[in-house]
């Protein structure tokens, strides 16, 4: 199964399907991931009526995994079948609102497909958007066409102690310094999801929700373009943050720090936790 989704990233979906399902019929106790990777090649080779029918079974064997829900809406989107898209949206967002996670948004499936599915053609996901919005999923914070203009700036590494990510034109700063400019009074932003902010944060850290609330609009209200402003998520894994700064940069503000260790290294640098 793994060669389907290799085949699915180098943008050859029918040779994806093709192999996906040779390993239907070789392994008769497969998984789901079976499936998902069947309906995946299905869809970004626009064949929308069988994917539906794929994702609609692979949500009948994984009716709590909201992620099952996103391709099933975007397909239902492009059929036209908009009152089941709907469904399928509004059973995900329940099922998200358990964790308390915000609503979901096309530029978080976006920023998602970007992080866990390395297409070789960055266009290649763009049918998963279209349907999405004739399935009508919000676009986001970000206005469309503008959702993934960060993209310009933000790089991936990886390196000995995994992946972690870097801003063209943003400082990277530690915990130690974080501290500092805290203590200074500096605007720190926490841009998580709400759950995950109410159970803990740095104190005094302002929440806006990267993909829901972070607007040019929203962040004008809390600090100034020439002023400090660091911005923090789950830590070095997470691309949230980064991806923070990288718009706060394009919307002209000169002094954006990003703390790639976010909320674990300050936690494991003995400092307070506040919660809500």
């Amino acid at each position: 199964m793994i060669k389907s989704w290799i085949l699915i990233f180098a943008g050859r979906p029918k040779e994806a399907e093709e192999n996906a399902r040779l390993a239907i019929r070789i392994n008769p106790h497969y998984p789901p991931t079976y499936l998902h990777a069947l309906g995946r090649a299905l869809f970004y080779n626009g064949q929308y009526l069988e994917a539906a029918k794929i994702f609609k079974r692979v949500v009948s064997l994984q009716p709590e995994r909201p992620n099952s829900y996103v391709p099933l809406a975007a397909t239902y989107g492009h059929l036209g079948r908009l009152e089941e898209a709907e469904a399928a949206l509004t059973k995900l967002n329940e099922i998200a609102a358990k964790y308390n996670y915000a609503p979901l948004t096309v530029q978080e499936v976006g920023i998602s497909l970007e992080e866990t599915y390395p297409f070789e053609d960055s266009s290649y996901p763009e049918p998963m958007f279209e349907g999405l919005r004739k399935a009508g999923l919000p676009e986001g914070a970000a206005p469309e066409g503008e959702e993934f203009d960060f993209k310009a700036l933000v790089s991936l590494h990886v390196g000995e102690n995994g992946r972690y990510f870097d801003v063209e034109g943003v400082t990277k700063i530690d915990v130690a310094t974080v501290k500092a400019l805290s203590d200074r009074g500096v605007t720190i932003i926490d841009v998580r999801d709400p759950g995950s902010y109410a159970r803990g944060h740095i104190p005094g850290a302002v929440h806006i929700d990267l993909n829901t609330e972070l607007t040019e609009e929203n962040l004008a209200s809390l600090v100034k373009k020439s002023e400090d402003v660091v911005f923090h998520c789950w830590g070095i894994i997470c691309e949230y943050s980064a991806i923070a700064s990288a718009k706060a940069t394009l919307w002209g503000y000169t002094r954006v720090y990003y703390f790639d260790g976010g909320l674990p290294a300050w936690k494991a640098g003995g400092f307070a936790i506040a919660t809500n």
